[in-house]
Protein backbone atom coordinates (compact mmCIF):
# COMPACT_ATOMS: atom_id res chain seq x y z
CA UNK A 1 0.00 0.00 0.00
CA UNK A 2 1.95 3.46 -0.96
CA UNK A 3 0.93 6.99 0.65
CA UNK A 4 -1.35 7.85 -1.09
CA UNK A 5 -3.74 4.24 -0.64
CA UNK A 6 -3.12 4.62 3.05
CA UNK A 7 -4.94 7.09 3.84
CA UNK A 8 -7.29 9.53 2.30
CA UNK A 9 -5.96 13.14 2.95
CA UNK A 10 -2.68 15.48 2.79
CA UNK A 11 0.29 14.36 4.43
CA UNK A 12 0.41 17.25 6.57
CA UNK A 13 -2.96 17.15 8.06
CA UNK A 14 -3.13 13.70 8.90
CA UNK A 15 0.01 14.02 10.85
CA UNK A 16 -1.59 16.91 12.82
CA UNK A 17 -4.95 14.91 13.09
CA UNK A 18 -3.40 11.79 13.94
CA UNK A 19 -0.84 13.61 16.68
CA UNK A 20 -3.77 15.48 18.13
CA UNK A 21 -5.52 11.53 18.50
CA UNK A 22 -2.84 10.03 20.44
CA UNK A 23 -2.96 12.84 22.60
CA UNK A 24 -6.26 12.38 23.68
CA UNK A 25 -6.00 8.59 23.96
CA UNK A 26 -6.15 7.06 27.05
CA UNK A 27 -6.83 2.92 27.99
CA UNK A 28 -10.20 2.77 27.20
CA UNK A 29 -9.73 3.87 23.54
CA UNK A 30 -9.28 0.63 22.29
CA UNK A 31 -7.04 1.10 19.53
CA UNK A 32 -4.44 2.39 22.45
CA UNK A 33 -5.89 -0.28 24.58
CA UNK A 34 -4.81 -3.44 22.57
CA UNK A 35 -1.80 -2.07 21.38
CA UNK A 36 -0.13 -1.10 24.71
CA UNK A 37 -1.39 -4.24 26.60
CA UNK A 38 -0.16 -6.45 23.44
CA UNK A 39 2.35 -8.75 25.19
CA UNK A 40 2.10 -6.95 28.71
CA UNK A 41 0.62 -9.26 31.08
CA UNK A 42 2.09 -7.03 33.97
CA UNK A 43 -0.32 -4.55 32.18
CA UNK A 44 -3.17 -6.98 32.44
CA UNK A 45 -2.27 -8.03 36.52
CA UNK A 46 -1.96 -4.34 37.07
CA UNK A 47 -6.15 -4.10 35.83
CA UNK A 48 -7.49 -7.29 37.11
CA UNK A 49 -5.51 -6.73 40.95
CA UNK A 50 -7.43 -3.77 41.99
CA UNK A 51 -10.44 -4.07 40.07
CA UNK A 52 -11.23 -8.04 41.09
CA UNK A 53 -9.54 -7.87 44.91
CA UNK A 54 -6.52 -10.47 43.48
CA UNK A 55 -4.13 -8.21 44.81
CA UNK A 56 -1.99 -11.58 44.27
CA UNK A 57 -2.76 -12.63 40.70
CA UNK A 58 0.15 -13.71 38.15
CA UNK A 59 -0.86 -13.12 34.73
CA UNK A 60 0.73 -15.84 32.61
CA UNK A 61 0.36 -14.57 29.00
CA UNK A 62 -2.36 -12.67 27.17
CA UNK A 63 -4.43 -12.06 23.75
CA UNK A 64 -5.91 -9.19 22.04
CA UNK A 65 -9.09 -9.05 20.05
CA UNK A 66 -9.34 -12.85 20.64
CA UNK A 67 -11.94 -14.69 18.37
CA UNK A 68 -14.17 -17.33 19.81
CA UNK A 69 -16.79 -18.70 16.68
CA UNK A 70 -19.38 -21.44 16.93
CA UNK A 71 -20.26 -22.92 13.69
CA UNK A 72 -23.90 -21.44 12.61
CA UNK A 73 -23.74 -19.29 16.10
CA UNK A 74 -23.09 -15.50 16.47
CA UNK A 75 -18.93 -15.47 17.92
CA UNK A 76 -17.40 -13.09 20.12
CA UNK A 77 -14.03 -11.08 19.60
CA UNK A 78 -12.61 -10.63 23.44
CA UNK A 79 -10.71 -7.53 23.92
CA UNK A 80 -7.94 -8.68 25.96
CA UNK A 81 -8.00 -12.54 26.99
CA UNK A 82 -5.94 -13.00 29.92
CA UNK A 83 -4.58 -16.55 31.58
CA UNK A 84 -3.20 -17.97 34.93
CA UNK A 85 -0.96 -20.56 35.11
CA UNK A 86 -3.38 -22.90 36.82
CA UNK A 87 -6.35 -22.18 33.75
CA UNK A 88 -7.73 -19.49 35.25
CA UNK A 89 -9.75 -17.16 32.71
CA UNK A 90 -10.24 -13.82 32.19
CA UNK A 91 -11.71 -11.39 29.49
CA UNK A 92 -10.89 -7.49 29.86
CA UNK A 93 -13.43 -5.62 28.16
CA UNK A 94 -13.18 -1.62 27.90
CA UNK A 95 -16.42 0.04 27.34
CA UNK A 96 -15.86 3.72 26.60
CA UNK A 97 -20.04 4.46 25.31
CA UNK A 98 -23.18 2.54 27.04
CA UNK A 99 -24.45 0.75 24.12
CA UNK A 100 -27.55 -0.45 26.43
CA UNK A 101 -26.54 -4.29 25.80
CA UNK A 102 -24.06 -4.56 29.22
CA UNK A 103 -25.94 -6.90 31.07
CA UNK A 104 -26.68 -9.77 27.96
CA UNK A 105 -23.24 -8.93 26.41
CA UNK A 106 -21.54 -9.98 29.77
CA UNK A 107 -23.96 -12.84 30.58
CA UNK A 108 -22.53 -13.90 26.39
CA UNK A 109 -18.81 -13.42 26.55
CA UNK A 110 -18.77 -15.50 29.93
CA UNK A 111 -20.65 -18.06 28.38
CA UNK A 112 -18.62 -18.08 25.05
CA UNK A 113 -15.57 -18.40 27.45
CA UNK A 114 -16.45 -21.05 29.04
CA UNK A 115 -17.49 -23.09 26.12
CA UNK A 116 -14.33 -21.97 24.80
CA UNK A 117 -12.28 -23.47 27.38
CA UNK A 118 -13.02 -27.51 27.34
CA UNK A 119 -11.90 -29.64 24.72
CA UNK A 120 -13.31 -33.14 23.37
CA UNK A 121 -13.81 -35.44 26.33
CA UNK A 122 -12.89 -33.29 28.84
CA UNK A 123 -14.91 -33.13 32.45
CA UNK A 124 -17.36 -30.49 33.90
CA UNK A 125 -15.17 -30.16 36.76
CA UNK A 126 -12.36 -29.47 34.44
CA UNK A 127 -13.90 -26.06 33.54
CA UNK A 128 -11.59 -23.53 34.79
CA UNK A 129 -12.60 -20.31 36.56
CA UNK A 130 -13.61 -17.33 34.25
CA UNK A 131 -14.13 -13.69 35.04
CA UNK A 132 -15.40 -11.55 32.73
CA UNK A 133 -14.36 -7.60 33.85
CA UNK A 134 -16.25 -4.94 32.14
CA UNK A 135 -14.25 -1.39 32.59
CA UNK A 136 -16.69 1.44 31.90
CA UNK A 137 -15.59 4.79 31.61
CA UNK A 138 -19.03 6.04 33.08
CA UNK A 139 -20.77 4.50 36.14
CA UNK A 140 -22.93 1.73 33.96
CA UNK A 141 -25.72 0.97 37.21
CA UNK A 142 -25.61 4.92 38.30
CA UNK A 143 -25.20 3.94 41.79
CA UNK A 144 -21.87 5.33 42.82
CA UNK A 145 -19.79 2.20 43.78
CA UNK A 146 -16.23 1.25 42.04
CA UNK A 147 -16.97 -2.23 41.22
CA UNK A 148 -20.15 -4.20 40.85
CA UNK A 149 -20.17 -7.77 41.38
CA UNK A 150 -22.57 -10.50 40.09
CA UNK A 151 -22.68 -14.45 41.00
CA UNK A 152 -25.24 -16.96 40.80
CA UNK A 153 -26.57 -17.01 44.34
CA UNK A 154 -29.72 -18.20 46.50
CA UNK A 155 -31.16 -15.85 49.07
CA UNK A 156 -30.86 -18.91 51.29
CA UNK A 157 -27.52 -21.02 50.50
CA UNK A 158 -25.39 -18.33 49.05
CA UNK A 159 -23.09 -18.25 45.99
CA UNK A 160 -23.43 -21.70 43.38
CA UNK A 161 -19.46 -21.79 43.96
CA UNK A 162 -19.31 -22.36 39.80
CA UNK A 163 -16.08 -20.36 39.35
CA UNK A 164 -17.61 -17.79 37.23
CA UNK A 165 -18.08 -13.75 38.10
CA UNK A 166 -18.72 -10.92 35.58
CA UNK A 167 -17.82 -7.28 37.35
CA UNK A 168 -18.04 -3.71 35.88
CA UNK A 169 -15.39 -1.35 36.96
CA UNK A 170 -16.51 2.20 37.28
CA UNK A 171 -14.13 4.70 36.28
CA UNK A 172 -16.13 7.85 36.94
CA UNK A 173 -15.82 6.62 40.67
CA UNK A 174 -13.66 9.48 42.28
CA UNK A 175 -12.33 7.65 45.86
CA UNK A 176 -9.30 8.04 47.20
CA UNK A 177 -8.82 4.02 47.58
CA UNK A 178 -7.17 1.85 45.24
CA UNK A 179 -9.81 2.10 43.13
CA UNK A 180 -9.96 5.70 42.29
CA UNK A 181 -6.50 5.32 42.09
CA UNK A 182 -7.01 2.93 39.11
CA UNK A 183 -9.86 4.53 37.60
CA UNK A 184 -7.64 7.90 37.39
CA UNK A 185 -4.99 5.88 35.50
CA UNK A 186 -7.11 4.53 32.91
CA UNK A 187 -8.77 7.42 32.06
CA UNK A 188 -5.40 9.95 31.85
CA UNK A 189 -4.12 11.47 28.82
CA UNK A 190 -0.82 12.62 30.00
CA UNK A 191 1.45 9.17 31.50
CA UNK A 192 3.06 11.10 33.31
CA UNK A 193 0.32 11.78 35.70
CA UNK A 194 -0.56 7.69 35.78
CA UNK A 195 0.41 6.14 39.24
CA UNK A 196 0.89 2.79 38.36
CA UNK A 197 4.37 1.96 36.96
CA UNK A 198 3.25 -0.85 34.70
CA UNK A 199 0.27 1.53 33.45
CA UNK A 200 2.08 4.37 33.07
CA UNK A 201 5.32 3.07 31.05
CA UNK A 202 2.11 1.19 28.86
CA UNK A 203 0.75 4.23 28.18
CA UNK A 204 4.20 6.20 27.64
CA UNK A 205 5.01 3.37 25.20
CA UNK A 206 1.90 4.79 23.06
CA UNK A 207 2.29 8.11 23.37
CA UNK A 208 6.08 8.87 22.21
CA UNK A 209 7.46 5.06 22.87
CA UNK A 210 7.94 2.00 21.22
CA UNK A 211 4.30 1.26 20.23
CA UNK A 212 3.35 5.09 18.74
CA UNK A 213 3.52 3.76 14.97
CA UNK A 214 1.68 0.82 15.89
CA UNK A 215 -1.09 3.35 17.36
CA UNK A 216 -0.56 5.60 14.43
CA UNK A 217 -1.39 2.90 11.81
CA UNK A 218 -4.17 1.85 14.10
CA UNK A 219 -5.54 5.50 13.92
CA UNK A 220 -5.19 5.64 10.33
CA UNK A 221 -6.88 3.22 9.10
CA UNK A 222 -10.01 3.83 11.72
CA UNK A 223 -10.32 7.01 10.26
CA UNK A 224 -10.02 5.69 6.55
CA UNK A 225 -12.34 3.03 6.92
CA UNK A 226 -15.34 5.28 8.41
CA UNK A 227 -14.06 8.23 5.88
CA UNK A 228 -14.71 5.56 2.91
CA UNK A 229 -17.76 3.79 4.37
CA UNK A 230 -19.38 7.34 4.07
CA UNK A 231 -18.08 8.61 0.94
CA UNK A 232 -15.60 11.50 1.57
CA UNK A 233 -14.02 11.50 -1.46
CA UNK A 234 -10.10 10.40 -1.50
CA UNK A 235 -7.75 13.23 -2.36
CA UNK A 236 -10.36 15.70 -1.93
CA UNK A 237 -8.79 19.38 -1.59
CA UNK A 238 -9.49 21.18 1.40
CA UNK A 239 -8.31 23.14 3.97
CA UNK A 240 -7.36 22.01 7.35
CA UNK A 241 -10.21 23.32 9.17
CA UNK A 242 -12.57 22.34 6.48
CA UNK A 243 -11.48 18.99 6.18
CA UNK A 244 -12.15 18.14 9.74
CA UNK A 245 -15.46 19.78 9.83
CA UNK A 246 -16.27 17.98 6.16
CA UNK A 247 -15.39 14.92 8.44
CA UNK A 248 -17.10 15.52 11.57
CA UNK A 249 -20.07 16.64 9.84
CA UNK A 250 -20.19 13.10 7.41
CA UNK A 251 -19.72 10.98 10.74
CA UNK A 252 -22.38 12.77 12.20
CA UNK A 253 -24.69 12.36 9.68
CA UNK A 254 -23.95 8.46 9.49
CA UNK A 255 -24.69 8.10 12.74
CA UNK A 256 -22.48 5.10 13.04
CA UNK A 257 -20.20 6.87 15.84
CA UNK A 258 -21.67 8.99 18.97
CA UNK A 259 -20.23 12.29 19.23
CA UNK A 260 -17.88 11.25 21.97
CA UNK A 261 -16.53 9.08 20.04
CA UNK A 262 -15.43 11.24 16.89
CA UNK A 263 -14.52 13.86 19.56
CA UNK A 264 -11.64 11.66 20.42
CA UNK A 265 -10.85 9.42 17.24
CA UNK A 266 -10.43 12.99 15.34
CA UNK A 267 -8.56 14.42 18.67
CA UNK A 268 -11.14 17.49 18.66
CA UNK A 269 -12.88 19.14 21.60
CA UNK A 270 -16.13 16.98 22.01
CA UNK A 271 -18.17 20.94 22.25
CA UNK A 272 -17.18 21.59 18.57
CA UNK A 273 -18.77 18.52 17.16
CA UNK A 274 -22.35 18.94 19.45
CA UNK A 275 -22.08 22.96 18.16
CA UNK A 276 -21.72 21.53 14.31
CA UNK A 277 -24.73 19.28 15.38
CA UNK A 278 -26.86 21.57 16.37
CA UNK A 279 -25.75 23.95 13.51
CA UNK A 280 -26.76 21.43 11.25
CA UNK A 281 -29.75 19.85 12.95
CA UNK A 282 -28.59 16.63 12.51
Amino acid sequence: MNENDSFPYASTSREEIINRSIDAMTLLDDVFFRTVLKDNPQGAEAIVRVALDMPDVHIESVSLQHDIRFPGRKGVCLDLKARKADGTLFDIEVQKEDEGDLARRARYYLSALTVSSLGPGQRYEETPDVYVLFVCKRDPFKDGAATYNFVFRDPRVGPLDDGSRITFFNCSYQGEDAYGKLARDLTRRDYSEIDDPVLKNAVKSGKIGERRNEIVTGISKEIYDQAKAIGIEEGKSLGRDEMLESIILALLRDGSLPPERIADVLGVPLEDVLALRQREGI
